[in-house]
């Protein structure tokens, strides 16, 4: 019967180790991975959300807890005068206008997400 060295035990045990911390590593950063998807979806669905708000309710409505109930979390939405159109489209027709409405998703004040969409609104309001 043949008796394993201390050399062979030794490098047997370092390469057992090095799997197990391998394999270790590897569910480490699945995990931040998973946490930071969640958190990139939930962010998203959170301005997905803000953004329908928006377009439904006049331009310079403000957000109600009610209908965004995100502890922590901001959105507000900002227009200015669309621009970069081509010179044959007129940015306006009657007492209408053709506005560039911004949606920004803010934690704890600073910005995560933005968005950026055309809208169409009355003079008065922009």
């Amino acid at each position: 019967m043949r008796k394993f060295t201390l050399i062979e035990v030794v490098i047997a045990l370092t390469l057992l180790v090095g799997g197990v911390l391998a394999a270790t590593q590897m569910m480490s950063m699945g995990s931040n991975r998973c946490a930071r998807s969640e958190t990139e979806w939930n962010e998203q669905h959170m301005l997905s959300q803000a953004a329908e708000y928006f377009l439904l309710a006049e331009p310079r409505a403000d957000l109600p807890e009610r209908f965004f109930p995100f502890p922590d979390y901001t959105a507000r939405a900002d227009y200015r005068l669309a621009d970069r159109l081509p010179p044959e489209v007129k940015n306006e027709r009657g007492e209408w206008q053709l506005a560039v409405m911004t949606v920004t998703l803010n934690y704890r004040g600073r910005e995560v997400k933005s968005l950026e969409m055309n809208r169409i609104v009355r003079k008065k309001d922009l």
